[in-house]
């Protein structure tokens, strides 16, 4: 199908982002109730909806392409949440997930520790707060 390259109308941006829509249910992404309009009326949280699903689907074909390199069939979860907190322990933290559901994620310090892990110079620990107020997470 074609896109409408640079649209000027409302009408064919909505087209495009009708398209959008219908390759993300192709895709198997969650969109119920979701259609172009709401798109390019910026309702944020579907567009969030789907840049989210995008993420996942990407880190998830990624992690897939490396465990074929590595000589494995697939990657899990528990598998990617073990790396995740040996890495954290070679640092010299001492947090902690046990799953992707995890409730103790949801002030992201254990997702800052991770990325120092890798990085070091990645994280300003001087801007982190605890995160234990609605307003820090």
């Amino acid at each position: 199908k074609k896109i409408n390259a640079n649209p000027v109308s409302r009408f064919k941006k909505v087209e495009n982002a009708n398209y959008v829509v219908q390759i993300g249910k192709a895709m198997k992404f969650s969109l119920v109730n979701v259609g172009g309009i709401d798109i390019v009326d910026g309702n944020k949280k579907v567009i969030l909806s789907i840049i989210s699903q995008m993420m996942r689907r990407y880190t998830l074909q990624v992690l897939a392409d490396l465990a074929t390199q590595n000589g494995m069939a697939d990657i899990t979860e528990d598998q990617i949440v073990q790396w995740a907190n040996d890495k954290v322990m070679a640092s010299g933290k001492l947090t902690k997930m046990r799953s992707f559901k995890d409730s103790s994620l949801k002030n992201s310090l254990f997702l800052l520790e991770l990325v120092a892990a890798i990085e070091t110079r990645a994280v300003s620990w001087d801007l982190v707060t605890a995160g234990e107020t609605k307003e820090d997470q």
